[in-house]
């Protein structure tokens, strides 16, 4: 018998709820399609985080997570840009997915953002009443702090802080 790990970052559908619940926790106005999908990158690959350029405050927060390290993980992950790009094209389908099911506001997404519709709403929260895994939880809140700060405010702030880039 053959197995197949399984990379939620490769997922279509695990993208598409990973969405639904960074956007249902983000306080913010619309996120921009590139900001979100940062943001799914460290909550699909929390082990990660470590690697963000954050003032040591969140350091600090960071160590007190208890979230995996990169260096205890079992999977070898490749280079960060590499892993952000092989995800990008899933991220892409999971977000055309949730528009056209109008769970995203076609309006948002014609100018690169991204917003819950209220079908998205409703759905989002029946979602948060599904048990989550309690290590995507803690990235997921954590990030959400992490992005709202003022460190992270544009989007060349976001690149230089996470080595990350998004190509359209």
């Amino acid at each position: 018998m053959k197995s197949r790990l399984w990379y939620p970052q490769l997922d279509v559908a695990s993208a598409a709820r990973r969405f639904l619940r960074i956007l249902d926790g983000w306080q913010g106005d619309a996120l921009s399609i590139e900001r979100l999908f940062v943001l799914d990158y460290f909550v699909a690959t929390p082990a990660l985080i470590g690697d963000i350029k954050m003032t040591n405050t969140y350091r600090n927060r960071y160590g007190e997570l208890g979230l995996p390290k990169k260096k205890d993980e079992f999977v070898v992950f490749p280079p960060a840009t590499l892993l952000f790009h092989s995800m990008t094209p899933i991220q892409k389908r999971a977000l055309v997915s949730l528009v056209a099911k109008e769970i995203l506001s076609k309006e948002s997404y014609d100018v690169g953002a991204v917003a819950l519709t209220n079908i998205g709403r409703r759905t989002a929260s029946d979602l948060s009443n599904v048990h989550q895994g309690e290590t995507e939880t803690i990235a997921l809140d954590f990030m959400v702090s992490l992005m709202a700060t003022d460190e992270f405010a544009s989007n060349s702030d976001l690149r230089s802080r996470t080595g990350l880039r998004y190509y359209d």
